[in-house]
């Protein structure tokens, strides 16, 4: 677990298990989203650093949730990076 600026853990998660723990099919997602079952099961499997924040965020908010980025440094201090919404 990785400490998050007020001190809490936080556990990593990948795209899927998030998915899955929100309860919510990849066909669901696909409605959502507007992204093809395909692309997301592909989004999926790939690495983080693969996909695009804009891909990503559009996942998140469609299971509920909101993109935060945070920098961590190996002097043990982290800041949360601002993802900018688009109107």
């Amino acid at each position: 677990p990785m400490d998050d600026m007020d001190g809490t853990q936080e556990k990593t998660y990948s795209l899927r298990d998030l998915r899955k723990l929100s309860g919510v099919t990849a066909q669901e997602l696909a409605d959502d989203t507007a992204i093809s079952v395909g692309a997301i099961r592909m989004t999926e499997w790939r690495r983080f650093e693969s996909h695009g924040v804009h891909t990503v965020r559009r996942y998140v908010e469609a299971l509920g949730g909101e993109l935060r980025l945070l920098a961590v440094f190996d002097d043990g201090s982290s800041y949360r990076i601002e993802v900018d919404r688009q109107g």
